[in-house]
Protein backbone atom coordinates (compact mmCIF):
# COMPACT_ATOMS: atom_id res chain seq x y z
CA UNK A 1 0.00 0.00 0.00
CA UNK A 2 1.26 3.09 -1.11
CA UNK A 3 2.28 5.70 1.64
CA UNK A 4 2.28 9.42 1.76
CA UNK A 5 3.76 11.57 4.55
CA UNK A 6 3.38 14.94 5.24
CA UNK A 7 4.95 15.27 8.92
CA UNK A 8 7.95 16.98 7.46
CA UNK A 9 5.02 20.23 6.74
CA UNK A 10 5.67 21.24 10.10
CA UNK A 11 9.36 21.84 9.70
CA UNK A 12 8.63 24.27 6.84
CA UNK A 13 8.49 21.63 3.83
CA UNK A 14 5.56 22.16 1.47
CA UNK A 15 5.54 18.91 0.55
CA UNK A 16 5.34 15.50 1.81
CA UNK A 17 7.65 12.21 1.38
CA UNK A 18 6.31 8.60 0.14
CA UNK A 19 7.06 5.10 -0.61
CA UNK A 20 5.12 3.07 -2.96
CA UNK A 21 6.14 -0.59 -3.23
CA UNK A 22 6.86 -1.74 -6.48
CA UNK A 23 8.26 -5.00 -8.70
CA UNK A 24 11.68 -5.10 -9.70
CA UNK A 25 12.34 -8.18 -12.27
CA UNK A 26 9.59 -9.71 -9.77
CA UNK A 27 11.35 -8.39 -6.27
CA UNK A 28 9.69 -6.49 -3.81
CA UNK A 29 11.51 -3.01 -3.98
CA UNK A 30 10.40 -0.06 -2.64
CA UNK A 31 10.16 3.46 -4.19
CA UNK A 32 11.08 6.47 -2.02
CA UNK A 33 10.92 10.15 -2.67
CA UNK A 34 10.08 13.68 -1.06
CA UNK A 35 8.68 15.93 -2.98
CA UNK A 36 8.73 20.12 -2.25
CA UNK A 37 6.61 22.63 -4.57
CA UNK A 38 9.16 25.21 -3.30
CA UNK A 39 13.08 24.46 -4.77
CA UNK A 40 14.85 23.71 -1.16
CA UNK A 41 17.65 21.34 -2.39
CA UNK A 42 18.88 21.14 1.07
CA UNK A 43 15.78 20.91 3.51
CA UNK A 44 14.37 18.20 0.98
CA UNK A 45 17.59 15.90 1.02
CA UNK A 46 17.66 16.11 5.04
CA UNK A 47 13.66 15.45 4.82
CA UNK A 48 14.43 12.38 2.90
CA UNK A 49 17.41 11.31 4.97
CA UNK A 50 15.26 11.61 8.37
CA UNK A 51 12.41 9.20 6.25
CA UNK A 52 15.00 6.68 5.09
CA UNK A 53 16.72 6.15 8.10
CA UNK A 54 13.11 5.41 9.99
CA UNK A 55 12.72 2.90 7.11
CA UNK A 56 16.23 1.36 5.99
CA UNK A 57 19.51 0.99 6.69
CA UNK A 58 20.93 0.78 3.62
CA UNK A 59 21.99 3.63 1.67
CA UNK A 60 20.25 3.93 -1.90
CA UNK A 61 20.41 4.78 -5.08
CA UNK A 62 19.41 8.36 -5.10
CA UNK A 63 17.77 10.41 -8.28
CA UNK A 64 15.86 14.09 -9.22
CA UNK A 65 13.60 15.70 -11.57
CA UNK A 66 12.58 19.17 -11.67
CA UNK A 67 8.77 19.36 -12.55
CA UNK A 68 6.77 22.62 -13.69
CA UNK A 69 3.44 22.99 -12.13
CA UNK A 70 0.65 24.34 -13.04
CA UNK A 71 -0.86 28.16 -12.15
CA UNK A 72 -3.56 30.10 -12.94
CA UNK A 73 -1.33 32.05 -15.46
CA UNK A 74 -0.17 29.40 -16.61
CA UNK A 75 -0.12 29.54 -20.87
CA UNK A 76 -0.09 26.18 -22.55
CA UNK A 77 -0.57 27.21 -25.75
CA UNK A 78 0.82 29.41 -28.36
CA UNK A 79 0.61 29.30 -32.68
CA UNK A 80 1.34 26.30 -33.46
CA UNK A 81 2.64 24.87 -30.46
CA UNK A 82 0.47 23.02 -27.48
CA UNK A 83 1.46 21.99 -24.55
CA UNK A 84 0.40 18.96 -22.58
CA UNK A 85 1.42 17.31 -19.68
CA UNK A 86 4.44 18.18 -17.69
CA UNK A 87 4.65 20.68 -20.26
CA UNK A 88 1.62 22.07 -19.82
CA UNK A 89 1.53 22.06 -15.42
CA UNK A 90 1.27 19.09 -13.45
CA UNK A 91 -0.87 18.85 -10.28
CA UNK A 92 1.33 21.53 -7.47
CA UNK A 93 -0.29 20.43 -4.40
CA UNK A 94 1.55 16.29 -4.78
CA UNK A 95 3.48 17.17 -8.24
CA UNK A 96 1.36 14.37 -10.22
CA UNK A 97 1.03 14.75 -13.66
CA UNK A 98 0.50 11.20 -15.51
CA UNK A 99 -3.38 11.23 -14.76
CA UNK A 100 -3.09 14.85 -16.31
CA UNK A 101 -1.60 13.93 -19.28
CA UNK A 102 -4.37 11.67 -20.29
CA UNK A 103 -6.89 14.35 -19.79
CA UNK A 104 -4.73 16.64 -21.38
CA UNK A 105 -4.60 14.79 -23.99
CA UNK A 106 -8.04 14.05 -24.99
CA UNK A 107 -8.25 17.91 -25.06
CA UNK A 108 -5.07 18.08 -27.91
CA UNK A 109 -6.51 15.42 -29.55
CA UNK A 110 -9.72 17.62 -30.13
CA UNK A 111 -7.35 21.07 -30.58
CA UNK A 112 -5.37 19.38 -33.53
CA UNK A 113 -8.93 18.17 -35.27
CA UNK A 114 -10.06 21.57 -34.59
CA UNK A 115 -7.01 23.05 -36.23
CA UNK A 116 -7.11 20.81 -39.65
CA UNK A 117 -10.41 20.90 -40.26
CA UNK A 118 -10.69 25.55 -39.64
CA UNK A 119 -6.87 26.44 -40.42
CA UNK A 120 -6.97 28.26 -36.96
CA UNK A 121 -3.20 27.20 -35.82
CA UNK A 122 -3.27 30.13 -33.18
CA UNK A 123 -3.96 27.66 -29.85
CA UNK A 124 -6.35 29.78 -28.54
CA UNK A 125 -9.48 27.17 -28.74
CA UNK A 126 -7.35 24.48 -27.05
CA UNK A 127 -6.17 27.18 -24.40
CA UNK A 128 -10.16 28.07 -23.93
CA UNK A 129 -11.56 24.44 -23.70
CA UNK A 130 -9.43 23.47 -20.99
CA UNK A 131 -8.99 26.75 -18.65
CA UNK A 132 -13.29 26.08 -19.58
CA UNK A 133 -13.58 22.63 -18.63
CA UNK A 134 -13.28 20.03 -15.57
CA UNK A 135 -9.54 19.32 -15.80
CA UNK A 136 -9.06 23.19 -15.42
CA UNK A 137 -11.56 23.49 -12.76
CA UNK A 138 -9.64 20.41 -11.04
CA UNK A 139 -6.34 22.71 -12.03
CA UNK A 140 -7.17 25.97 -10.09
CA UNK A 141 -8.75 24.08 -7.64
CA UNK A 142 -5.31 22.16 -6.76
CA UNK A 143 -3.42 25.66 -7.04
CA UNK A 144 -5.75 26.63 -4.05
CA UNK A 145 -5.38 23.50 -1.94
CA UNK A 146 -1.80 24.24 -2.52
CA UNK A 147 -2.07 27.19 -1.02
CA UNK A 148 -3.72 26.40 1.68
CA UNK A 149 -2.37 22.94 2.56
CA UNK A 150 1.31 24.54 2.32
CA UNK A 151 0.26 27.79 3.72
CA UNK A 152 0.41 29.78 7.09
CA UNK A 153 -2.85 27.92 8.04
CA UNK A 154 -1.96 24.32 7.19
CA UNK A 155 -2.18 23.31 10.41
CA UNK A 156 -6.20 23.88 10.07
CA UNK A 157 -6.18 22.50 6.38
CA UNK A 158 -4.64 19.42 7.51
CA UNK A 159 -6.64 19.04 11.09
CA UNK A 160 -9.94 18.86 8.83
CA UNK A 161 -9.66 15.42 6.95
CA UNK A 162 -7.84 14.02 10.15
CA UNK A 163 -10.99 14.64 12.26
CA UNK A 164 -13.43 13.82 9.41
CA UNK A 165 -13.61 10.29 7.95
CA UNK A 166 -15.84 11.64 5.51
CA UNK A 167 -14.12 14.45 4.65
CA UNK A 168 -11.38 12.65 3.72
CA UNK A 169 -12.90 10.02 2.05
CA UNK A 170 -14.34 13.19 -0.06
CA UNK A 171 -11.34 14.52 -0.94
CA UNK A 172 -9.83 11.46 -2.15
CA UNK A 173 -12.38 10.37 -4.45
CA UNK A 174 -12.19 13.58 -5.64
CA UNK A 175 -8.29 14.02 -6.36
CA UNK A 176 -8.81 10.54 -7.78
CA UNK A 177 -11.62 11.41 -10.04
CA UNK A 178 -13.73 8.07 -8.51
CA UNK A 179 -17.35 8.39 -10.00
CA UNK A 180 -16.62 11.64 -11.37
CA UNK A 181 -16.44 13.38 -8.38
CA UNK A 182 -13.57 16.01 -9.95
CA UNK A 183 -16.46 17.27 -12.16
CA UNK A 184 -18.94 17.70 -9.39
CA UNK A 185 -19.63 21.11 -7.68
CA UNK A 186 -18.74 21.90 -4.22
CA UNK A 187 -22.88 22.19 -3.85
CA UNK A 188 -22.56 18.61 -4.11
CA UNK A 189 -19.68 17.68 -2.06
CA UNK A 190 -21.37 19.74 0.72
CA UNK A 191 -25.10 18.04 0.06
CA UNK A 192 -23.29 14.16 0.25
CA UNK A 193 -21.43 15.35 3.53
CA UNK A 194 -24.60 16.39 4.87
CA UNK A 195 -26.33 13.26 3.92
CA UNK A 196 -24.15 10.75 4.54
CA UNK A 197 -23.43 9.65 1.29
CA UNK A 198 -19.78 9.33 0.96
Amino acid sequence: MPDFDFREVARGLHGYRWTFPCLIDGRPHANIGAYSLTPIGAALNLALDRYLTSLTSRTPRRVAFPIHWYGPQTRFAAPRVLLAGDAAGVDPLMGEGISLALEYGSFVADAVMHALRTGDYSGTAYERAVRGSYLGKKLRRLHLATRLFYGPAWRAWFAIPEHSRRIRALGLRWYNGVDDWDRRSGWDALAALLHGAV
